[in-house]
């Protein structure tokens, strides 16, 4: 639909995206799977749960980690076969 003021819905955006970049580099000072990132981000953004969300939401959350990643914020490394997460 028509958004009437399309900056500040994109600051709100930017905002939103801020606080899961804050909340996933906090939790992950200790290593986590991308499964217990999604897990911790549901339950602390009090965020809907049903399994056709709980996908779209393990995608989003893998793009973050990417983006994080990238920044350097984050490190990814292999542990017993699964993708660990830890905060720089």
């Amino acid at each position: 639909g028509y958004i009437a003021d399309p900056k500040s819905l994109i600051e709100e955006n930017k905002d939103v995206l801020e606080n899961i970049f804050k909340l996933a580099i906090s939790f992950t000072e200790q290593a986590k799977t991308r499964e217990e990132i999604t897990s911790y981000l549901i339950e602390e953004l009090k965020l809907p749960f049903n399994h056709n969300q709980y996908y779209l939401l393990q995608s989003s959350v893998a793009a973050c980690l990417s983006y994080l990643c990238n920044k350097k914020k984050i490190r990814s490394f292999a542990d017993h076969y699964k993708i660990m997460f830890q905060s720089r």
